[in-house]
């Protein structure tokens, strides 16, 4: 059942954006880069589980959904659009709210925030501080 928050969300909606936006801000702080487009487009290919391997499609998503809802680019504007699928992917793999597991890994997974399109933007970002 889904109660709305003073005429706005629905209180499962909202959660399901908070979720979402703390798992993108971890996901940022672990590859020690900001958010913006590049960063963006790494989080979305270091997770096919979650945007399939036809990351462009989320990102040209994306990019429709904030100018026809005239959403700011931060983290919670990307993390209102991924919201249902985050979601959706957290029921699907059975996990309970809270950390996404793929930022922990497991004995057979690396962490999401290593992987190699993440580890790639890092090393643009220290290059271009340099």
């Amino acid at each position: 059942m889904r109660m709305l928050v003073g005429g706005r969300l629905p209180v499962r909606r909202t959660e399901s954006i908070q979720l979402a936006a703390q798992h993108v801000r971890l996901w940022l702080a672990a590859t020690g880069v900001t958010y913006d487009r590049r960063a963006r487009e790494a989080f979305v290919r270091a997770h096919p589980a979650l945007f399939g391997l036809a990351y462009e499609v989320t990102l040209r998503g994306f990019e429709r959904w904030q100018t026809r809802h005239r959403v700011s680019d931060t983290v919670e504007g990307f993390a209102h659009y991924i919201a249902s699928r985050h979601e959706r992917w957290f029921v699907a793999h059975g996990s309970t709210p809270g950390v996404a597991p793929c930022l922990i890994g497991s004995a057979i997974t690396q962490p999401c925030w290593k992987t190699e399109p993440a580890e790639s933007i890092a090393q643009r970002d220290i290059r271009a501080a340099a």
